[in-house]
């Protein structure tokens, strides 16, 4: 469990090494690929939700939509 909240913690600072790190340590230990990522998916979720309220804010201030690059 504990891992697996150090994966939302390495997305949330947008730490690959430590990503890559903690998911070698996981798989060694028997995670599975779904439980990986799964943790990621929660992650971005939670580190996405701000940004998206940031965005309608700019969105309202400027009366206009902001258009933003998909991340690859």
């Amino acid at each position: 469990t504990g891992m697996l909240i150090a994966v939302g913690a390495a997305v949330a600072g947008n730490c690959v090494s430590c990503l890559d790190s903690v998911v070698r340590e996981l798989k060694a230990v028997g995670a599975t690929n779904e439980e990986i990522r799964g943790a990621v998916e929660i992650a971005l979720t939670v580190k996405e939700k701000p940004a998206g309220i940031v965005k309608a804010t700019a969105d309202e201030l400027t009366s206009e939509p902001l258009e933003v690059a998909a991340s690859a």
